[in-house]
């Protein structure tokens, strides 16, 4: 508590409020000095060139300030109203944020003529501004808390010097953050300037991408996020004459027929499974303020790489642990292919899930009625789990999905997650070449896509704890409980939804959880028969809970 006699070392709250509420604590300013450079000023001029085009012909709204930016005036606020004492002795507001209005009024109008430089002069100005506040409040606050005033201009300085690298990082204009430059206008970063000179991915507008949601880590020392992009390029298909015969297969060997009310699904699966994956793309994709350009596609369409990127630079592009990016397309293709890096922290607590049998109706067991599931009928959640995730959600929980599904059913697939309520996660789906395989081997068994899945995320996140939940359709009794023997320190809770009636004193359950204390998992029939403290430590803070992945 702050009282009169101990103000609760005024230099430290400063500190941290110039290093937590700005929601950047910054690993190493060299980093994010070099990353804005390479390059900074040649793309910016590119931006400011959108951002003019945008002013030309559009009208400017009316001015809008939250004070600081990056959560600086709203955090001190919540401080003022929950921690005792800090009002009385550091007000509601912090003390530069006169400056940070007056430097929100310039970049609200963001004007575009000599953009670059008008910027770089407003933030230098917000710098010297929050300095000379310090130099001015450095003998009341020296008297007020007997430290002395050298203290007191020092904590102001490093304040300053950190709110400097941050607008200097993230208020480029054209950006998706709400604090760019020209933040009074409509967003830029889509507008389209014909002669303006930029690399651009090489998709023809009969070409699609998708890009698929990952999970970045932080490494060892907590100064670069690992960034995985994982994409694929395509040609969409609508082969009547190969529809009509997995049609006719799956007729002839199921009795599954094509109806008025099912059609829809089925031409949109089938024709996702068919389209023509395409070799050699090139892709740039705009992430953290700069253009980068990906390792061409291979055979199957994919392209994956894992980006590495200074822990501030992220820290000033991402909203809510996720960091957002979009493909640069041709300036004739007004398409928007854009997708998320879910930034996970390095402690908490994650769940890895399965989804046929577990959140979605599949009915594995059965080759008719998984077919009749995939193709023909709306996907179809098992109840009770979308609440159940939420609610491990709300405990800072992430999610991973994994599953034998192919690849080419994500969009569906995430669309039905969507729908249903369950929280954002990441996909491991199955890769698979249509053309390579028929249509009844696009299932493998769990036992030979799974292991290499979880495995990946184990050892991407070595200090979190780990939920895994599947059901006893498949194999996923044997593949978790491999798991919990393997990494013991890590997996905390197995769930395997039980779809047969089966019961836990079973052989076959046994044998699969040898060795496992019978408290680490259960069979459980229904969603009631799970309790969520047992998963969370039994706390309202259990040991996922964790601040902002980005402010690590």
């Amino acid at each position: 508590m702050l009282t009169e006699r101990n103000p609760g070392r005024p230099i430290l709250w400063l500190l941290i409020a110039g290093l937590l509420l700005t929601g950047l604590l910054i690993a190493s300013s060299a980093t994010a000095q070099s990353w804005l450079e390479e390059g900074a000023r040649k793309f910016e001029e590119l931006r400011l060139r959108q951002l003019q085009s945008v002013q030309a012909k559009g009208e400017i709204r009316p001015f809008t300030s939250d004070g600081c930016s990056g959560k600086q005036s709203e955090g001190w606020e919540m401080l003022a109203r929950t921690m005792p004492g800090f009002k009385e002795h550091y007000g509601t507001k912090p003390p530069w944020e006169s400056c940070c209005l007056t430097h929100d009024r310039v970049y609200w109008q963001g004007k575009a003529v000599d953009g670059y430089a008008r910027r770089m002069q407003a933030d230098q100005e917000l710098r010297q501004c929050v300095v000379d506040t310090g130099v001015r409040l450095a003998p009341e606050l020296s008297q007020k808390y007997s430290v002395p005033e050298d203290s007191v201009r020092q904590a102001f300085l490093i304040t300053a010097e950190l709110m400097y690298l941050a607008v200097r990082v993230g208020g480029q204009p054209c950006s998706l953050l709400p604090w760019r430059w020209g933040y009074g206008w409509d967003n830029c970063a889509f507008e389209r300037i014909d002669d303006m000179p930029e690399i651009h991915s090489d998709i023809k507008l009969d070409e699609n991408v998708i890009f698929f949601n990952t999970a970045g880590w932080l490494d060892d020392d907590n100064r670069y996020w690992h960034l995985p992009i994982h994409a694929w390029v395509y040609q969409p298909q609508d082969s009547v004459i190969r529809k009509k015969l997995g049609a006719a297969l799956l007729a002839k060997k199921y009795n599954l027929k094509v109806t008025p009310e099912n059609e829809g699904n089925f031409r949109e699966r089938v024709n996702l499974l068919i389209a023509d994956n395409e070799r050699g793309k090139k892709i740039v994709i705009r992430i953290a303020g700069q253009d980068i350009e990906l390792p061409e596609t291979s055979a199957n369409g994919h392209t994956v790489e894992i980006l590495k990127l200074p822990v501030d630079v992220v820290s000033a592009f991402s909203v809510q642990s996720r960091l957002h990016y979009f493909a640069v397309t041709d300036l004739n293709d007004t398409r928007r292919f854009e997708g998320d890096v879910q930034l996970v922290a390095p402690v908490g607590v994650s769940v890895i899930s399965d989804i046929d049998d577990t959140v979605k109706i599949t009915q594995v067991g059965d080759r008719k009625r998984l077919f009749e599931n995939t193709f023909y009928r709306n996907f179809r959640e098992v109840e009770g789990m979308s609440p159940l995730y939420r609610q491990l959600a709300a405990q800072n929980i992430a999610f991973h999905f994994v599953s034998s599904s192919p690849w080419q059913l994500y969009g569906p697939l995430q669309e039905f997650l969507g729908k249903a309520g369950f929280p954002p996660a990441t996909l491991n789906l199955k890769s698979v070449r249509f053309r390579d395989k028929s249509l009844f081997d696009l299932f493998k068994k769990g036992t030979e896509t799974k292991p290499k899945q979880i495995d990946q995320i184990l050892r991407r996140f070595p200090r979190r704890q780990f939920i895994l939940i599947g059901d006893n359709g498949e194999q996923d009794p044997e593949v978790y409980g491999d798991f919990a023997r393997r990494y013991p320190s890590q997996i905390q809770r197995i769930l395997i939804r039980n779809t047969n009636g089966d019961r836990p004193e079973n052989e076959r359950y046994q044998q699969a959880f040898s060795n496992i204390p019978l408290d680490n998992w259960q069979l459980f029939s229904n969603t009631e028969e799970i309790t969520t403290d047992a998963l969370t430590g039994g706390s309202e803070n259990p040991p996922g809970k964790s601040e902002d992945a980005t402010s690590l």
